[in-house]
């Protein structure tokens, strides 16, 4: 009785044995069958779109995704792709995703011009966060404005503004001023149309609308002021003229208007 238990023991454990085996033997068949298809040239990536990229031109970011044509879409580590890609000033994030059997999909965030200054004869382009995004010896077709006032000192594309305490006053001036024209002062009122910002000293801050010079004083009570100045415009009818408005004191503007 005991002899026949022993046997149906070992019986029992030498099937078990033996399916442990069958399970191993058929993973390691599935992982290098699945190994042997992944590396199929089928799942060679063939096509690169690129997509939201409004400045950057997408041959630029061609020319850095080529890399990657022809190697195998699993295998392909993306992330230093993505770190070249960031090399370029104007974009600020990049999001790479695969999409099987051949396709790798670039999704760019890029970083808008937001004013410019002329420094010694070239054209000093930065972001809204006051990074130099890019030098140029002409700026045709730049819808943003030429800012006077700011001290750039030592700096390299790629870098921001030194932080000192004016420079930092004078680019947070730059950032409520669009901030504030941002709100429904009047749909008629086009940012675009600043196109010279001065703020040599941090009392006496102006702004040029077309052909008319927007006198702001201290940088406080913004809308009311910039309210001020469109509705005397609009009243007026002062949208092409040539002068200049003064509402430092928005209360008593003061108005200047040739011809």
């Amino acid at each position: 009785m005991g002899a026949n238990k022993f046997i149906q023991k070992k019986e029992r454990q030498r099937k078990r044995k033996k399916k442990f085996r069958n399970i191993v033997i058929l993973l390691i068949l599935v992982i290098v069958l699945l190994n042997l298809v992944y590396k199929l040239p089928y799942f060679d990536i063939k096509h690169i779109k690129i997509q939201n990229n409004n400045i950057v031109s997408s041959d630029d970011i061609y020319s850095i995704c080529k890399e990657v044509e022809g190697k195998n879409i699993f295998y392909t580590k993306l992330d230093n792709l993505q770190k070249k890609i960031k090399k370029n000033t104007y974009i600020e994030s990049v999001e790479i995703s695969r999409k099987l059997p051949s396709t790798i999909t670039v999704k760019i965030n890029e970083r808008d011009p937001f004013f410019y200054v002329n420094n010694e004869g070239k054209y000093y382009i930065f972001s809204e966060n006051a990074l130099l995004l890019d030098i140029k010896d002409t700026i045709i077709d730049l819808d943003v404005p030429e800012v006077v006032g700011l001290d750039l000192g030592d700096i390299t594309i790629g870098e921001s503004i030194a932080f000192n305490k004016d420079n930092e006053r004078k680019v947070k001036y730059i950032s409520d001023l669009y901030l504030n024209m941002s709100n429904p002062i009047d749909d008629s009122f086009n940012k675009k149309n600043i196109s010279l910002i001065e703020i040599p000293e941090f009392f006496n801050c102006s702004f040029k609308y077309k052909n008319l010079t927007i006198k702001l004083g201290k940088n406080e009570e913004l809308l009311d002021k910039l309210n001020k100045a469109f509705q005397i415009i609009k009243e007026k009818e002062f949208e092409n003229s040539i002068g200049y408005i003064d509402v430092s004191y928005y209360k008593l503007p003061a108005v200047h208007i040739e011809g």
